[in-house]
C-alpha cells in the first residue's frame, strides 16, 4: 500500500508542478481560463465559464489517449480537473463576499 501511496504522491506533485510552471508562463490559472472562456464565448456565441474551459481541456487530453497511453496526457487531464476545482472555489469565494 505504501508503494501505491508514493506513486499517487508523485503523480499529484507532477500536477502541482505543471500548475506552477504554467502560471509562470501564462499567469494565474483563473485569469488565463477566464481569458480563454471569453474568447470561446464569442466564437461559439454561447456563454462559456472558466471552469468549462478546464473541463473541456481535460476532455481533450483524455481523447488523445485513444491513440495510446501518454503519461503527459494523464498528468495534464488531472491538472485541468484540479484547475476547474480551483476556479470554482474562486467564483464561490467571490459570490460569498
Amino acid at each position: 500500500m505504501e508503494h501505491h501511496m508514493k506513486k499517487l504522491e508523485a503523480f499529484f506533485q507532477r500536477c502541482l508542478d505543471l500548475t506552477t510552471v504554467r502560471a509562470e508562463h501564462y499567469g494565474h490559472p483563473s485569469k488565463n481560463l477566464r481569458r480563454i472562456a471569453d474568447m470561446w464565448s464569442v466564437y461559439l456565441e454561447t456563454p462559456i465559464r472558466p471552469e468549462d474551459v478546464a473541463v473541456l481541456m481535460c476532455c481533450l487530453k483524455l481523447a488523445r489517449l485513444a491513440e495510446g497511453w501518454h503519461q503527459d496526457s494523464i498528468d495534464d487531464a488531472a491538472t485541468y480537473l484540479g484547475l476547474a476545482d480551483l476556479v470554482r472555489e474562486d467564483i464561490n469565494a467571490k459570490d460569498s463576499e
